[in-house]
């Protein structure tokens, strides 16, 4: 076996280790030092952002009663970013007369046109951070960049920050339309996000006082055949998170137009269940007996909604197939008080030992959280 010292003698090798090891140990110490200075350079700029964030907070909430109190207009990148910070968390809890003057805040003091000015930046990261706070301003003049945004962007992240500020001030037809446009492909993003997306809509649509706009749209919508059922679906659940009452005869509607789709009436029992009365508790009855037991499922978790009535039917729904159907039919007799619990303990006598089961389970916890 040939040795590695016929080729180069041990002088040399040893030489060879010590500087390998040398250098090694230098690009150590250099990573240990730029890691330790950029913790600190991260502390030092956290600690900026406070103090700005802290002296913008003081201002401002001045300014909102005294129009005399001057504010600094930003000229760095933390100012900018720390007086962004405050409007948006103002934004979030206000609304109405003091809603328009936080917004001219961002105006006047060049906030949004900094971030508009983002938005064209060549780094993506810069024009998603830049296009998803110029969305919280919910500035209504930015409607059309936010369109002409759409139109050229590429990259998918921007994009959906895109839709997103659009839809905190979406309120007429056409912006609908070209968010339909991307909610539409079933592969773009999820369900929870159209939903989310609508929500916002809805908030948007509730503030500018345009329900029977947004309502005209929905019913439109039912019939077009360019819309998937899937985002019909999702628009419905956010009127639903919304509770959203002016829809509540079109989402009828829309329950008895889908009676073959499972899914959509599965979303306007949960955003029927939302608003409640008494047409709603009909078609809660009425779809305990659905052949789908996904439907029954969400009928039984929302009957506790309705009139003691439905009692009967619900002590009869601890007898379906469906441990689901079960399990939330008992937790709605358990929400009636005494005369639902009453049920449960005579069905704890039941020949049936799911009936059994499923009973005594929902007494117990009732009797625990009691």
């Amino acid at each position: 076996m040939t040795d590695i010292s016929s080729f180069v003698d041990s002088y040399s090798l040893r030489r060879l280790l010590l500087i390998i090891i040398a250098v090694l140990l230098v690009i150590v110490v250099l990573l240990f030092v730029v890691l330790i200075s950029h913790k600190i350079l991260v502390e030092y700029r956290e600690r900026r952002l406070r103090r700005q964030k802290e002296l913008y907070i003081d201002t401002l909430s001045k300014r909102l009663f005294d129009p005399l109190q001057e504010i600094k207009r930003p000229k760095t990148f933390i100012e900018f970013c720390a007086l962004a910070d405050v409007i948006i968390d103002m934004l979030l809890s206000v609304s109405g007369s003091m809603e328009s003057q936080i917004q001219d805040f961002a105006r006047d003091l060049g906030v949004a046109q900094f971030y508009k000015k983002m938005v064209m930046s060549r780094s993506w990261l810069k024009r998603l951070t830049a296009t998803e706070r110029l969305g919280y301003f919910r500035l209504p003049e930015m409607k059309d960049f936010f369109h002409y945004l759409l139109e050229v962007e590429k990259d998918n992240e921007v994009i959906v920050r895109t839709i997103f500020a659009l839809s905190m001030i979406a309120k007429e037809e056409a912006d609908f339309k070209i968010i339909n446009r991307f909610l539409k492909n079933p592969y773009f993003m999820s369900s929870k996000f159209n939903e989310y997306i609508y929500t916002h809509i809805i908030g948007s649509i509730l503030r500018n006082s345009q329900s029977d706009l947004f309502l005209g749209f929905l019913k439109s919508l039912r019939d077009d055949a360019s819309i998937p059922v899937f985002l019909k679906r999702d628009i419905i659940e956010a009127c639903g998170s919304q509770k959203f009452h002016p829809a509540k005869d079109t989402i009828i509607d829309y329950f008895r137009h889908f009676s073959d789709t499972p899914e959509v009436k599965i979303t306007c029992i949960r955003a029927l269940g939302k608003m409640g009365g008494e047409d709603v508790c009909r078609i809660i009855l009425s779809s305990l007996d659905d052949q789908d037991w996904r439907v029954r499922t969400v009928a039984a978790k929302h009957a506790y909604l309705c009139s003691l009535d439905i009692i009967g039917t619900l002590r009869r729904c601890l007898q379906d197939e469906s441990y689901y159907v079960r399990i939330n039919a008992a937790t709605s007799l358990s929400r009636f008080g005494e005369q639902g619990i009453s049920v449960l303990r005579e069905e704890m006598q039941s020949p049936d030992r799911f009936t059994r089961d499923v009973s005594r389970y929902i007494v117990n916890e009732a009797l625990i959280y009691a």
